[in-house]
């Protein structure tokens, strides 16, 4: 993974939280115009403290994992999988919109 995808991330995560980047970079101690290029991509390089201390405004983590390489990670199969049932046609079936009872032997009226 590479800034600009972390940068990606982090602009998607400040968005879910709704916070503005001028709060970020107030929570942060990081000037907004940094936190900016960096979710833009026109950022180059990023200090490992600057980033963590953003990471852990927005309640995220760094993880050290083995590359995958051409192998579809979990979040990869989710949103495949919430694309084709998206996609799948919704079945139509005719309903009175009432449900029948199945008859009790036991019952007594």
């Amino acid at each position: 993974m590479d800034l600009a995808k972390i940068g990606t991330a982090i602009a998607a995560r400040r968005r879910a939280l709704h916070l503005r980047q001028e709060e970020l970079a107030a929570n942060t101690g990081i000037s907004r115009s940094t936190i900016a290029r960096l979710e833009t991509g026109a950022l180059d390089e990023l200090g490992f403290n600057k980033l963590m201390r953003i990471l852990a405004a927005l309640r995220l983590d760094l993880r050290a994992t083995d590359a995958n390489i051409g192998r579809p990670t979990l979040d990869d199969l989710q949103r495949e999988a919430s694309e084709l049932t998206e996609a799948e046609p919704k079945p139509t079936t005719p309903s009175s919109g009432r449900r029948r009872r199945k008859p009790d032997a036991g019952r007594r009226t």
